[in-house]
């Protein structure tokens, strides 16, 4: 069920509007990158929709902060499985070793226990659970920063048509008391 809810999302997300439409989601030359293109993009490939309006330096941030937090979580859950394995070894370690099946662990985990540091059954579970909460940390912080990502994109999509020209301006001068603020507005 989650599954084809998140393939028909990833459809309709590429999908995009109706061919009528779907030219003015695209860049032309008349009106630049829009929001919505940004944000697909973004969505689709971390960094591409900051690409897409203009901003590399974003996209190199974008980029990387979702691939390195991303990488954390594949490392951290390595040292979770393996910290788990440990706990397991050392929670079976009165059965007997000479028996490995499917009840007796302690054959097959004694590699991952000895690469933990041989701890106790309580130094095991304090270090498999902070090692479970490090993972899933991470795993939030990267859902958090690709989301984040792509509003940023979207953002700055809207934003390139914001006026910064000279007839709206603040300045700070000389004045013969020190320093005045002027604003101009020119109509």
């Amino acid at each position: 069920m989650i599954r084809t809810g998140a393939a028909a999302l990833l459809a309709l997300l590429l999908a995009g509007p109706a061919p009528a439409v779907a030219q003015s989601d695209t860049t032309s030359a008349a009106s630049g990158p829009t929001p919505g293109g940004a944000l697909r993009r973004s969505l689709i490939v971390p960094g591409w929709g900051q690409l897409h309006v203009g901003r590399p330096a974003r996209a190199v941030v974008a980029a990387g902060a979702v691939g390195g937090l991303v990488t954390a979580v594949v490392l951290t859950n390595g040292r979770y499985v393996r910290l788990r394995h440990a706990y397991l070894y050392v929670s079976r370690e009165d059965a007997d070793p000479t028996t490995p099946d499917s009840t007796n662990e302690f054959v097959r985990y004694q590699q991952q226990w000895l690469d933990a540091g041989a701890p106790t059954a309580a130094d095991a579970r304090r270090q498999r659970d902070g090692a479970r909460r490090t993972r899933d940390l991470a795993a939030v912080g990267s859902a958090l920063v690709y989301v984040l990502q792509a509003l940023d994109a979207y953002v700055a999509a809207h934003l390139l048509d914001f006026d910064v020209s000279e007839d709206l301006s603040l300045r700070a001068a000389p004045a013969p008391g020190g320093v005045a603020a002027t604003l101009t507005v020119r109509l």
